[in-house]
This record gives C-alpha cells, sequence and structure tokens, in this order.
C-alpha cells in the first residue's frame, strides 16, 4: 500500500504540472505470477462545468472587449 501511495503522489504531482495529461490515475503492479492493471486509481481533479454556451464559427475569435492606443512614429532611428 506505501508504494502505490507514493507512485500515485508522484504521477499526482505530474498531472497537475502539465495540462494535456488529463486527471486520473492508472497503475500497473506487476508481480511474479500476474499483472493487475488499476484503472481509475484515483482521479486528482474533476472537469469543470461550462457555464455557458460557447458556439462560434469556425476561424473566428471572439473579441470581449477593444482599446484602441495611438502609435507614434519615433524619429531617433
Amino acid at each position: 500500500m506505501k508504494a502505490k501511495k507514493l507512485l500515485r503522489d508522484a504521477i499526482a504531482s505530474g498531472i497537475l504540472s502539465d495540462g494535456y495529461s488529463g486527471s486520473q490515475v492508472d497503475l500497473v503492479v506487476i508481480t511474479k505470477d500476474k499483472t493487475d492493471y488499476l484503472r481509475e486509481y484515483d482521479v486528482v481533479c474533476d472537469k469543470g462545468v461550462r457555464l455557458g454556451k460557447y458556439s462560434f464559427k469556425p476561424g473566428t475569435t471572439p473579441v470581449l472587449s477593444e482599446k484602441v492606443k495611438p502609435s507614434y512614429k519615433c524619429e531617433a532611428y
């Protein structure tokens, strides 16, 4: 049990440091006689719930706000 917890903690640390790793910990216990696959051994973090319905046409990006600043030509160069 201590080895499983140590391995779970190490994998969870990696999951929390990498946004593309997913959220569940899977373990494989290999012994002389058999191999046990422990799928979904633990879930580190759950997905959030969307607060709204988002639909945009392909190739578009929504503009949430816009602020235009004047530009100045630098005469030093």
